[in-house]
């Protein structure tokens, strides 16, 4: 791994001109991550940002249509196929968390699949699990593996930042999901039967991998976070007001 040299940026200016000048924009800011989390990525600048800074793993992009508009976040397109891919792969008992900041665009109102392994309900089977943004602005819980779709009354209104956590244990018996959007209050469902994980690569996406019908609003991403656990409700709330106070240090209100 390559090492780089740490640099302190003073309040201050030092009268000293034989000093060699470092541009703020060849500087990588370092924020504090999620050491217990399987992967944490907190994106933006350059492709640099899609190595993960707990365990250095990789999102490897399915196709083009990823840009770097800031510093603080990346741009992504809502088109199937467009999407960011870890290394996580689903089965037929699985225990993950998934969270993402993130932000909707596109100037009017369009569904959105956010994260996960969601196929279109025209599939046969169905396959897999996201969360997922309807026109109407309304959080929908789509288990496809399992024949299932929930509102779950939590809103998700476009330009907003937002955070938004999915904690799922996948069993032979069915799956427990808890699903968190920022300040709203926690929903948790249960839905019976034998899950189908994604289709292949079966990989957890960040963006919509495998979902080719009408979801196709665009999104900026801050930061995204996998967990080889499902976490629980006070677990998800703590990581909740720590993500928040981190990204207000880079500049970014999330609700």
């Amino acid at each position: 791994m390559t090492a780089y040299p740490l640099v302190t940026i003073l309040p201050f200016e030092v009268d000293d001109d034989t000093l060699p000048i470092v541009p703020e924009s060849d500087l990588q800011r370092l924020y504090p991550y999620e050491a217990a989390a399987y992967e944490h990525w907190i994106l933006g600048g350059s492709a640099d940002s899609l190595i993960g800074r707990v365990n250095g793993r990789s999102l490897t992009p399915q196709s083009n249509g990823i840009t770097y508009p800031s510093e603080d976040y990346l741009s992504m397109l809502g088109t199937q196929g467009k999407a960011l891919l870890t290394d996580m792969e689903e089965s037929i008992t699985h225990t993950d968390t998934i969270v993402a900041v993130l932000r909707r665009t596109g100037g009017s109102p369009a569904a959105c699949v956010p994260f996960g392994t969601l196929s279109p309900s025209a599939d046969a089977p169905t396959t897999g699990c996201s969360p997922f943004f309807s026109t109407a602005d309304v959080i929908w819980n789509r288990a496809n593996g399992l024949n299932t779709g929930v509102s779950t009354g939590k809103t998700a209104p476009e330009d907003v930042w937002l955070f938004i956590a999915m904690a799922r244990s996948i069993t032979a018996l069915g799956m427990t999901i808890r699903l968190l959007v920022g300040g709203q209050t926690l929903h948790q469902e249960a839905p019976a039967g034998t899950y189908r994980p994604a289709a292949s690569p079966k990989k957890i996406a960040l963006g919509s991998a495998y979902f080719n019908s009408n979801a196709s609003a665009a999104q900026d991403v801050a930061e995204f976070l996998l967990f080889d656990q499902a976490l629980s409700a006070s677990a998800l709330a703590a990581l909740y007001a720590r993500t928040k106070a981190r990204c207000a240090d880079r500049g970014i209100t999330v609700v």
